[in-house]
């Protein structure tokens, strides 16, 4: 029972439950409950209701509270039966208390400051009270004694009194507020347990307490100055009324109510007398004034010592052709202490090698070349930059290894090693391979003959050479030295006058991810695929499981050379459930099956294969679930795949039980989103449909992958389960075409809900304008042309279409400033100026030209416009490059990036690809392209004569599924060019696997069948070309109801062996280190993703979610295999699905469905359980799946 016996201090608002040992009751309908027996008196007697919450749980509810300070004696009359007719014989009694009333918070609390003029007086009780009583038993007192007078509120179920004073209240006074034991409970009898009594003070007159800082007081400049009040204050009145000098911006500011502060940022200047006024208009929030004008004034410290190299880090590249020096940056320090010294090549190792920290931190290298101190011009509190040459002529130190010292402030030492050279290195790593590439920092030339030696991160010699004629060499290096593109390599020329070094980490700004490229920095020695037949499993049902391993070099694949593979399974506690080291077959694959025990625990369970240390790792999870399949599926569709603007959208949502038959009358929900659709012209040419400025780098809203809701509704299906939808096909103020996707979610008549969807494009017209240069690259002062084309959604020519032409200028303005840092940066605005229009049309193959002569070099935008039968716009924009015998403005970057320009999206084999690259220099420059993936495919010096090359590379099938081109570019010292400089540009270029895919085509003997049918699959294997190939299958027929219940948990065979893969080669060059550069910046600045038999029944017993699983079918020399099914019971859609691989790893997989069903079905409808008495009506849900009147017993 509940309250239990003897309980005290019972909330007066508790029910009263009582439990009994057996069921008292039968179960019925909750509106049936009239009838039923209220076994429970109370005493004293307290009205209410009582209900039964199942058959034999009783719960009283007091119609109001129970009285306070009162014992309750609660009874179970004897002579109550169960339902099996056992008797209750004696009376069953017990007794409780309930709370006497009492106050359990007051407002304001004891003791509270600061309270408002205007603040309310509220007492919280522990149960209702009476109300004249209690208001009669309050008062409000000031310290004088007199009464404030009021008003009175209380909330709904009188439990919480709340006195508004008449007027505001005295401003620094003290009140006592008291509740005397007159006040009584709602009964009107009890009274309050205790009398209370508390005090409160209100808020002081407005005043300024203190500042921080204080008057006289220094701070620094990051600071702020911040005002402590007596009270709390109207924020609006104080910013107006503080004043600062000398003037000083003003940040944030911010107004703190726990300690009555205002805050003030300030943009100090250092070692300045500054003084705040505060006046005397600041107020509270009841319009009292402070009224005294308070002055503090202080000081702000110097800014703290400053003393740095302006290098790139902790190495820095020197030209032997320069004068060796450096800029240093100092501010308030005074003194600056050098120290230069000759460094040997071992030391340099040490210093930049794995361990370098440490070996940095008792350096102290033996040949001094000299040591000096500089007393700088000092500019108190500014940056100042020194140019502090390293030998003491000025002059160009002799090529080699250096280390330089100098005394930072408070002793902390800056240090910092230098490469001086002739030459910049750049250096090209991949797991087994290396190339460098020699050029002269004045000239900018490869060097040629330069001997080279590669050595580990531990320094042993690797591989020694020379350049070729192109600067060029080209080693191949021991994988266990590069476990790795993260362990160091070096590549260095001997000491003397051709001394150069380069680090295969000097690659800062150029790595993969700095393009948005993908890096895999680690080799993937081997690939291992994991599938299942079904993603989810219930306990008690058997797993099946395959997988295919390959020995893997660069997404280039052979059978493994090992005999057997460990594979374990983990349950959800990460327990071993299953292991067992499985064969391979031929074909490299291996599989099995694990029967889940009946008691398995439910959640994700994961598949782990090995053969040891990290070879053939792979995993694969599943889900174990106590699932309910679904019985229906519901498919949305559209009269049209596609619609123009202003058409309307006829779509239907059909739902279908899986073994057939319609879902009527259900509920169904649907939503429509709409995201932006890309025409895809799949014709021959290059042309671009959008009008997309790409180089503006603006982004746009996310809204999923579906996009943005833009509609919603519901209705319900009718007799054959659909509902018809209509919807508008308006795409607003979108600019471009949009793809509608409508999702529909139906809700049968068990409660059960499923969804659908479809997509509808939504086009801006009946046609498209399709625009592209006839060649990426122009030439200024020689005309231009472009393509147009006029085509209807499949590509179709669109005839006698006027086509408008606009041309811009799209100009790059630069400008290399100092930010508020003091860092040197590239700034940039674009803007587009016209310069021609042309007007064609479109002749009968839907195709015109047009053309203009850019008169200078640059960037041009060409912007196509027509107008549809219906007077809708479509257009589109393409972009050219065009080239001249001056300088163009490219776009600059704060980096040594430039962004390569592939002329497609997507390659095939056969295919040419032109990519555009753009360089910023000037003049005649050097170039290393290369086409890497895990390794360089293509090395090939390039000699750029203007800054905007088109280079053409033929694409062969070896560059599936992709490849990325590299270019460095290298420019010496010129007018235009004061210092060594250099660019890199990477581009992704994605090449279709379509040689590697492996065709599997299904075919089945059969397109209707019924439980217990055998059905027959035909399977053939053929290569790209159409050849028949013997390749090993697996083959799995699963229910399609128990598919659905989640996501594949695995991805396209195609892909797991094919798929994109990250860059394996990293890019080092010694001028991301260079000095020289940086000195010429900082000088430059200013300012300092079966059936049954005929005669008898057979009832159906034998249902199975996955109906056949065999994980080796092996296609014949003909590439043919047949597999022969026979079907358990279950009513449903069944899937086939047939993965497969040949020994050479052409991969696919394919899958089929085929519906088993009756012409008859009957559902029973049931309760969960029954208990003994119940009366019951049992339901059943016909379905008759033929056209006719069925007359069935």
């Amino acid at each position: 029972v509940l309250p239990a016996p003897d309980t005290q201090q019972v909330e007066v608002n508790s029910a009263i439950t009582v439990m009994f040992n057996r069921p008292v009751v039968a179960l019925g309908l909750s509106g049936q409950t009239g009838s039923l027996p209220n076994p429970l008196t109370l005493d004293p007697p307290a009205p209410g209701t009582g209900e039964w919450l199942n058959t034999s749980i009783f719960v009283f509810h007091p119609q109001k509270p129970l009285a306070g300070s009162v014992t309750y004696r609660a009874t179970i009359k004897g002579g109550l039966t169960d339902t099996t007719g056992g008797l209750l014989k004696d009376d069953f009694s017990w007794t409780f208390s309930t709370l006497p009333p009492a106050v359990v918070n007051v407002e304001p609390t004891y003791g509270a400051l600061d309270v408002s003029l205007t603040q309310p007086i509220s007492a919280t009780f522990n149960q209702p009270m009476d109300i004249v009583s209690t208001q009669g038993a309050f008062s409000l007192n000031d310290a004088g004694g007199s009464t404030a007078p009021g008003s009175f509120e209380w909330n709904d179920d009188h439990t919480v009194m709340t006195f508004t004073p008449q007027g505001q209240l005295r401003l620094g006074a003290a009140y006592t507020a008291a509740l005397s034991t007159a006040a009584r409970a709602a009964d009107g009898q009890t009274p309050l347990a205790d009398a209370l009594t508390w005090t409160f003070n209100t808020v002081l007159f407005p005043a300024v307490l203190n500042t921080d800082p204080g008057n006289g007081g220094q701070i620094d400049t990051y600071y702020g100055f911040r005002i402590f009040f007596a009270s709390p204050m109207d924020e609006k009145t104080l910013a107006n009324n503080i004043t600062i000098s000398p003037e000083a911006k003003v940040g944030s500011t911010y107004y703190s109510d726990s300690d009555k502060s205002y805050y003030v940022s300030f943009d100090f200047a250092p070692s300045t007398a500054y003084t705040v006024t505060l006046g005397p208009d600041m107020a509270d929030p009841y319009g009292n004034r402070v009224g005294a004008t308070t002055t503090v004034a202080f000081t702000t410290r110097p800014y703290e010592p400053l003393f740095q190299f302006n290098t790139r880090g902790d190495v820095g590249l020197y030209s032997a052709y320069m004068p060796t020096a450096l800029y240093v940056t100092y501010r308030n320090f005074d003194n600056l202490h050098f120290s230069f010294y000759r460094m040997t090549t071992g030391d340099f190792a040490k210093w930049t090698g794995n361990n370098g920290y440490s070996f940095r931190q008792d350096y102290h290298p033996a040949d001094l070349i000299r040591n000096w101190i500089v007393s700088p011009e000092q500019f108190p509190d500014e940056n100042a930059y020194l140019n502090v040459p390293l030998t003491e002529d000025g002059s160009a130190l002799p090529p080699g290894l250096y280390y330089l010292r100098a005394d930072g402030p408070g002793g902390y030492p800056l240090e910092h090693a230098l490469v001086v050279s002739k030459y910049n290195l750049t250096l090209k790593v991949g797991f087994d391979s290396a190339l460098v590439w020699a050029t002269d920092q004045q000239s900018g030339r490869p060097i040629a003959g330069l001997p080279v030696t590669l050595y580990d991160e531990t320094f042993n010699s690797l591989a020694t050479g020379i350049t070729d004629s192109d600067g060029l060499f080209r080693a191949s290096i021991d994988p266990s030295a590069m476990p790795n593109l993260w362990t160091a390599l070096y590549a260095l020329s001997p000491e003397g006058d051709s001394f150069a070094a380069v680090q295969s980490q000097w690659s800062a700004g150029v790595d993969a991810w700095d393009f948005n490229q993908s890096g895999n920095y680690y080799p993937r020695t081997d690939t291992t695929y994991l599938y299942t037949d079904r993603p989810v499993y219930r306990p008690g049902q058997v797993v099946s499981f395959r997988g295919v391993a390959r020995a893997e070099h660069d997404a280039r694949f052979t059978l493994p050379d090992i005999q057997g593979i460990d594979v374990t399974i983990t349950n959800d506690q990460g327990e071993e459930v299953y292991t067992k080291t499985l064969p391979l077959s031929p074909y490299g694959a291996f599989a099995d099956q694990f029967t889940l025990s009946d008691a398995a625990g439910t959640g994700n369970y994961n598949i782990n294969t090995t053969t040891g240390g990290d070879r053939y790792q792979a995993n694969l999870s599943f889900q174990v679930a106590e699932y309910h399949k679904p019985e229906f599926l519901v498919n949305v569709t559209a009269d049209k795949p596609a619609v123009v603007q202003g058409d309307t959208i006829h779509a239907r949502v059909e739902s279908t039980f899986f073994f057939g038959g319609p879902v009527s009358n259900a509920n169904v929900q649907w939503t429509l989103l709409a995201a932006n659709s890309f025409f895809q012209y799949n014709g021959p040419g290059y042309y671009d449909f959008t009008d997309f400025d790409y180089t503006s780098g603006e982004g746009t809203p996310y809204y999923g992958s579906f996009g943005e809701v833009i509609a919603s509704g519901t209705g319900v299906t009718d007799g054959q389960g659909k509902l018809a939808i209509n919807v508008p096909a308006d795409i607003g103020k979108k600019t471009a075409s949009q793809l509608f996707t409508l999702e529909a979610t139906v809700t049968d008549i068990n409660g059960q809900s499923v969804s659908g969807r479809t997509s509808v494009t939504v086009h801006q017209g009946d046609f498209y304008v399709g625009i592209g240069p006839d060649q990426f690259v122009g030439r200024a002062g020689q005309p231009s042309r472009f393509n147009l084309l006029t085509v209807g959604w499949g590509g179709e020519p669109h005839p006698g279409r006027q086509v408008k032409v606009t041309y811009y200028l799209h100009e790059w303005f630069n400008v290399q400033e100092q930010d508020e840092f003091g860092n040197k940066i590239w700034t940039w605005s674009a803007k587009d100026t016209q310069v021609a229009e042309d007007t064609v049309t479109t002749d009968a193959d839907g195709k015109a030209v047009s053309s203009f002569t850019p008169a200078a070099g640059g960037t041009y935008r060409a912007v196509a416009t027509a107008a549809d039968s219906g007077g809708r716009t479509v257009r589109s924009a393409s972009y050219i490059w065009v080239t001249s015998g001056e300088f163009i403005s490219w776009r600059q970057d704060n980096n040594n990036r430039i962004a390569l320009v592939p002329d497609r999206k997507q390659y095939r084999p056969g295919d040419t690809a032109e990519i555009l690259i753009p360089s910023p220099f000037q003049g005649e420059t050097q170039a290393l392209l290369t086409v890497e993936r895990g390794g360089i495919y293509k090395t090939e010096r390039l000699t750029l004569t203007s800054n905007s090359t088109v280079y053409r590379l033929p694409i062969t099938s070896d560059y599936a599924p992709d490849v990325y081109v590299s270019v460095v570019i290298v420019k010496g010292v010129d007018d235009t060019n004061p210092a060594p400089a250099f660019r890199a540009g990477l581009a992704h270029l994605k090449v279709s696997p379509e040689e590697q895919r492996l065709t599997v085509t299904i075919t089945p003997d059969k397109s209707k069948v019924g439980p217990r049918d055998t059905v027959t699959y035909k399977v053939h294997a053929a290569d790209h070309n159409g050849q028949a190939v013997q390749a090993e299958l697996s083959a799995g027929l699963a229910d399609l109801a128990a598919l659905s219940l989640a996501a594949p948990n695995s991805g396209p065979i195609l892909d797991a062996f094919y798929g994109e893969r990250g860059l394996s080669v990293r890019t080092a060059v010694g001028l991301t280190l260079s000095v020289d550069q940086l000195n010429t910046q900082t000088a430059s600045i200013k300012g300092g993703g079966g059936g049954a038999e005929s005669g008898f029944v057979v009832v159906r017993g034998d249902f199975r979610d996955t109906a056949y699983w065999n994980p080796s079918v092996v296609t014949d020399a003909n590439g043919d295999a047949a597999v022969s099914i026979k079907l358990p019971d279950n009513l449903t859609t069944w899937r086939l699905d047939v993965r497969g691989v040949t020994a050479d790893t052409l991969v696919g997989q394919n899958t089929v469905d085929i519906v088993a069903t009756k012409d008859l079905l009957i559902r029973p409808a049931t309760p969960r359980f029954f208990v003994v008495g119940d009366q019951a009506e049992l339901a059943a849900v016909v379905n008759n799946n033929t056209s006719d009147e069925l007359t069935v017993e």
